[in-house]
Parts: C-alpha cells; sequence; structure tokens
C-alpha cells in the first residue's frame, strides 16, 4: 500500500526550511510558513523520522488550521503511530476543506484498508479515480487491488491491479500483487514472469523472495528455490520470511 505526499516541488527543502514565521507575519505569511513546515514534516514522515515530523506537521496545523494537506499527512502520521481515531478525525477534516483531492482520498482509503474496511477503502480510491486530472492513478489502481486482496476478491483485485499496470506496466507494488495473485490461482507459470518483472523493477524483498522459493517448489524448480532461499537467509537473517523458510525446510526434509 502506498501513501502519496506533498512535496515543496518549487523551494526545495533548504528552501522551505529557510521560511520562518516572524512576530508579526500576516495571514498570507503564515499560510506560506504553513506550507514549508508540511513539506518538512512530509519528507521527515518519509525517512521514518516521527518526532521530527509531528512537531514540524503541529506547527503547520497552528500556522493554518485549514490547511487540507497539513490534517491529510497529519493523518497518515497518526495513523502511522497507531492513533486511529486521530488519523480519521484528520482526514475527515482534510476531505472537509478539499473534496476533489485524489491524493486525500488515496490516503484516505489506504488508512481505512490498513484498519480493515475494505469496501470503504475501495470506495476512497474509486473517488480517487474519478478525476481525470489525477496524475498517479496507477497507485490507486494498485492500492485498491492490493486490499481487495485481503479478502481475497481475487476477480475485482486482478481487475484493478491491471489497470494499474495498463498506467505504469513497471509498478512494483502491482507487479508484486499479481504474481500474489496468480500463485493463488495456482498459475505458476504467470507468477514467476510477475516475479521476475518484480525483481527488475524493485529489486528483490523478503516478501519477493519468499514467494520465489514457494513458487519454485510447485514447478519442482529447485535450483531457482535453493537460490533465493540463500539470499533471503543471508540478506534479510531476521525476516519474518527466513523464519518461515526453515520452517518450511525442516518439514519438507
Amino acid at each position: 500500500m502506498r501513501y502519496l505526499f506533498m512535496a515543496c516541488l518549487a523551494l526545495g527543502l533548504a528552501a522551505c526550511a529557510s521560511v520562518v514565521e516572524s512576530p508579526n507575519a500576516t495571514k498570507p505569511d503564515l499560510v506560506k510558513a504553513s506550507e514549508a513546515n508540511v513539506s518538512l514534516g512530509a519528507a521527515y514522515l518519509q525517512q521514518g523520522l516521527y518526532g521530527s515530523a509531528n512537531e514540524k506537521l503541529e506547527k503547520a496545523l497552528e500556522q493554518n488550521p485549514d490547511s487540507a494537506e497539513a490534517h491529510n499527512i497529519y493523518a497518515v502520521l497518526m495513523g502511522e503511530l497507531g492513533k486511529p481515531k486521530e488519523a480519521q478525525k484528520h482526514f475527515e477534516k482534510s476531505l472537509d476543506l478539499d473534496p476533489e483531492s485524489s491524493d486525500i482520498r488515496n490516503n484516505y482509503g489506504t488508512f481505512l484498508c490498513g484498519q480493515g474496511k475494505i469496501d470503504e477503502a475501495v470506495e476512497q480510491f474509486q473517488q480517487a479515480l474519478l478525476d481525470p486530472l489525477y496524475e498517479t492513478p496507477a497507485y490507486a489502481f494498485a492500492n485498491a487491488g492490493a486490499c481487495l486482496m485481503q479478502v481475497p476478491d481475487l476477480v475485482r483485485a486482478e481487475e484493478f491491479l491491471r489497470k494499474a499496470l495498463q498506467h505504469n506496466k513497471r509498478l512494483g507494488s502491482a507487479l508484486f500483487q499479481m504474481a500474489k495473485l496468480n500463485y493463488l490461482k495456482s498459475n505458476y507459470a504467470a507468477a514467476k514472469a510477475y516475479l521476475e518483472r518484480y525483481h527488475r523493477a524493485a529489486g528483490k524483498t523478503p516478501a519477493s523472495l519468499w514467494m520465489g522459493i514457494k513458487v519454485a517448489w510447485q514447478v519442482g524448480d529447485n535450483e531457482t528455490a535453493s537460490s533465493y532461499g540463500l539470499l533471503l537467509k543471508n540478506q534479510y537473517p531476521d525476516s519474518v520470511e527466513t523464519q518461515k523458510l526453515l520452517q518450511a525446510e525442516s518439514t519438507r526434509k
């Protein structure tokens, strides 16, 4: 699942950081300072620096309580911090302020999916996709597909994932979910093909290596299973997937 964050595109983070609120700041000054703090907060959030993100976003909301983007990013942070009630409140406020924002709806849908509210999440993704000017529809399609995989509703999930790949054929999240979907349908050749595309686009992860091992076992490709197994154990020895592999190997002997 992917959140989308606003970036300080024109100024860059260094310039954003240089915007300082003066004691006699006017409303336009406060709005500008708030936008800078939202950008910094989003950047810190993406880096996992939650304390710094919280500081900047709370300041942004203080400077401009009517900033839809500040409420949006702060809601994402609250979700990451395990505060769903706060996240819900700020997502709702964000949409009240900017109901046409596809990025906000994508983020809200991602949050709702994480809360297990699948139908509500998909509705938000679909609302995001109604905007013909939405610049990143592939992510909303992919997120909807990934969310439906939790049911699992393989038919609807595949529809969304294929649309995601029509918009961006190298989108890693969609490629991996398509590999998982085909594995669940016992279409192992297709699962292998999607995994190979995923590895070319996004590299190897513990989840993709474990999926690759399971696919290889199903088709009797012991060489690939062994190769992926060594990579998983050596590069990610403490991962959940490595533990699953060790348990599976002990039962396969």
